[in-house]
């Protein structure tokens, strides 16, 4: 299991940015076609939705990239396992892409540095 570790720099502009792989052939993700994504944290409420906070997420670089810019959303700081959930016209009800007991996995640490 690979485990991504980001940290997030609370009311600062840096953004962290990983790069999603498929499994199945080692090649990058393509998220052209997505049309929302949904950032949530194991043993939380905390949620970041583009469908609130447009800016918060982007994925539009390709490659399988996503910057999560989320420096000005007042999170508290602290280290959270994170799950990301993807939607696009194939996948209505969100497809989670990365969580907790995946391949792999993502951990967010809030700083206040």
């Amino acid at each position: 299991m690979l485990t991504l570790e980001e940290t997030i720099f609370v009311n600062r502009d840096n953004y962290a940015e990983i790069k999603v792989i498929n499994g199945q052939d080692d090649q990058p993700v393509d998220f052209a076609g997505a049309t929302r994504m949904v950032l949530s944290f194991a043993e939380s409420d905390e949620v970041v939705d583009t469908d609130v906070n447009s800016g918060a997420i982007d994925w539009a670089q390709g490659l399988g990239v996503i910057r999560f810019k989320l420096g000005g959303l007042s999170l508290p700081v602290g280290e959270r396992a994170a799950r990301l959930v993807v939607y696009d016209p194939g996948h209505t009800n969100g497809q989670v892409v990365v969580h907790e007991g995946g391949l792999s996995t993502l951990k967010m640490t809030f700083s206040d540095v």
